[in-house]
């Protein structure tokens, strides 16, 4: 065989194994350098707490106790209101 004919099937060859190359990479991305998304998973540890109440509990972490009190108050308010506009029980 002439050696053109070599060279072309070493580069088609080339072609398809860098195309397969980059496919496999890309197929095991965990997004370990994305510095910022929403869509970024976050791997942290937080300390939840509640509010009991007696239709609902009020759940909060590292700095939300104060909102999450003040929920937990207005709670039984919000729930009748929003009762009587569905008109159905919220249990």
């Amino acid at each position: 065989m002439p050696l053109q004919s070599y060279l072309k099937r070493f580069t088609i060859i080339g072609f398809v194994l860098a195309l397969f190359v980059s496919h496999v990479q890309a197929q095991f991305y965990d997004g370990s350098n994305v510095t910022f998304g929403k869509n970024r998973v976050q791997y942290r540890s937080f300390n939840w707490q509640y509010f009991p109440s007696t239709r609902a509990e009020v759940y909060y972490y590292q700095g939300g106790k104060p909102l999450a009190s003040r929920i937990t108050a207005a709670l039984p308010e919000w729930m009748e209101e929003v009762e009587e506009i569905f008109d159905r029980r919220i249990d």
